[in-house]
């Protein structure tokens, strides 16, 4: 449990990549296991490897898939490099097998957001380089709430469009009035 607890605080970290977060584990979970001493792991994650000290593939291993939207990006793998005591289903806790499922799923969630911050970075340069100005206004009163930055082109700054309340039915040309207000949705 404490090794969970503190690599759930680790994921909070904006510093802290996947990958970063997939090293650090590689090297700490070992001694989340009955016989750490002679526990190692490896964990794979969108092809960076990271392995504790003396890790060696073994027979005596619990592996648990790390998957993104049904694609498997990676693994969480504990091995014994020694032979040690069996329980019922082998040399591993059932815990441990759900400790490892748990930790696979915060890394795939810690993968999900990376990969949705670096889409919205992608998206918001794009608006920025485009001459298209997105914006949100209000169904009857047409209070605008949001508008992109690149509205700069047009001569205004964002905070003075918000903070104008009648921006929007003063911007728009007194021709296209009636056509603007029957499209308003």
């Amino acid at each position: 449990i404490t090794l969970l607890q503190r690599f759930s605080s680790l994921r909070g970290n904006t510093e802290m990549t996947p990958d970063k977060l997939a090293h650090w584990l590689a090297r700490e979970l070992p001694s989340a296991f009955v016989h750490p001493d002679a526990a190692c792991a490896r964990v794979v994650l969108e092809g960076s490897e990271h392995r504790s000290p003396q890790f060696r593939a073994s027979r005596r291993s619990l592996k648990r898939e790390i998957k993104v939207e049904a694609e498997v990006i990676g693994r969480i793998e504990v091995c014994y490099r020694r032979k040690i005591p069996e329980e019922a289903d082998g040399p591993f806790l059932p815990q441990e097998g759900h400790l490892l499922e748990t930790l696979a799923v915060i890394l795939s969630l810690a993968v999900e957001r990376e990969r949705t911050e670096a889409g919205l970075r992608t998206a918001s340069r794009l608006i920025r380089q485009s001459n298209t100005v997105l914006y949100r206004a209000a169904f009857k009163s047409w209070k605008v709430s949001y508008i992109s930055e690149n509205v700069i082109r047009l001569g205004y700054t964002a905070e003075d469009v918000i903070s104008t309340p009648d921006w929007f039915a003063r911007t728009v040309h007194p021709d296209d009035i009636e056509t603007v207000k029957s499209k308003d949705r």
